[in-house]
């Protein structure tokens, strides 16, 4: 049921809703990149299927100030394996798969559902 408990209600969606005040660790492999240690249920699509979703536990991150790039703060996220997935606002690589809701949560494990 933790699964089904954490889908009710309090999903963002918006620019102003991403979680970068949880992005308070600078990565330690690449400049720019600030990490978060916060869970996030996730709804991910792929631009290529759009009747379909996923739902993942992610993490965010922002990145900034890449030569070369815009100066404006940049939206992703990670899983626990380092699989990056973009933001479907302020997308980093203007991925297929974006996150489109998110959710702050505990991390659970989806089988015990």
């Amino acid at each position: 049921m933790k699964l089904l408990n954490a889908m009710n209600g309090g999903w963002m969606t918006e620019d102003g809703d991403f979680p970068r005040i949880s992005c308070t660790v600078p990565n330690a492999n690449e400049a720019g990149i600030v990490d978060s240690e916060e869970s996030f249920l996730c709804v991910v699509v792929d631009g290529r299927f759009p009747s379909d979703a996923r739902v993942k536990i992610l993490f965010p991150y922002t990145a900034q100030n890449f030569p070369g790039e815009s100066p404006e703060i940049l939206y992703g996220w990670v899983d626990e394996h380092g699989n990056l997935y973009d933001s479907a606002v302020r997308s980093i690589n203007d991925d297929d798969e974006q996150v489109v809701a998110w959710k702050k949560v505990d991390p659970f494990d989806f089988r015990e559902v």
